[in-house]
């Protein structure tokens, strides 16, 4: 086995536990919303997907009122946000086969990059969700959709006002962060990506003596004798 196909190897098995590990994470609540730094819920990269967020136990009504608010309560849906379940399964799948040899390591290690950045976007695209400047959005379309459906009530204009006086009370207070659970999961993905990075170039950095030291030595050849019947 050549040295480069030997440092492919080792960079695809590494990378087989932190793609594990980024399967369970996508599970894991990524992202929480507090008010002044009390967690109101929290929301895992599946729920984000579905357009869900689970309260935090304190808040939560009873069963039967939530059923009835789940609908009009729940976030929109963020579809693209199973890239972050594809992407780990994809890579403990080039992981296997790397590992296994079945690939070139120069394949090897680009589909590790790719996954990598890839999942570093589905990262970035998560930190950035902003579940308050829903809420305010909602609450804006609410108080816009009482003033078509009656214009003559003198409550409507009053209505809007409130509306945007309570949008800039709760962009000051709600805040959306990410959890520890997401900034471990970017930290994977970076070490993914470096595993393909290293795959590629590790194989140009080794001497050719550490190579040879690698070789089993040759043989030496036997001393010389002379033919028989010669003195």
């Amino acid at each position: 086995m050549s040295t480069k196909t030997l440092l492919s190897r080792i960079g695809s098995g590494l990378s087989l536990p932190m793609s594990l590990l980024l399967l369970i994470f996508f599970f894991l609540p990524w992202v929480e919303v507090q008010c002044q730094g009390v967690t109101l819920g929290e929301a895992s990269g599946w729920q984000l997907t579905q357009g869900e967020i689970s309260q935090a136990e304190r808040f939560q009504e009873p069963e039967t009122s939530r059923k009835e608010d789940e609908q009009a309560e729940s976030p929109d849906a963020r579809p693209w946000f199973i890239l972050g379940l594809l992407a780990p399964i994809g890579l403990l799948l080039v992981g296997f086969v790397g590992l296994r040899g079945q690939w070139t390591p120069g394949n090897a290690s680009a589909g590790l990059i790719v996954l990598g950045l890839l999942g570093v976007v589905v990262v970035i695209l998560a930190v950035n969700v902003d579940y308050a400047s829903e809420m305010t959005k909602d609450i804006e379309q609410s108080a816009r959709a009482q003033k078509r459906s009656g214009p003559q009530d003198p409550g409507a204009e009053l209505g809007e006002e409130m509306a945007k006086e309570m949008t800039k009370q709760m962009g000051g207070y709600i805040k959306t962060k990410g959890t520890g659970i997401l900034w471990a999961s970017l930290t994977l993905y970076i070490l993914v990506g470096g595993c393909g990075v290293a795959n590629l170039i590790l194989p140009s950095l080794v001497p050719t003596s550490v190579a040879s030291a690698v070789s089993p030595p040759p043989r030496p050849s036997p001393p010389w004798q002379p033919p028989p019947g010669q003195p």
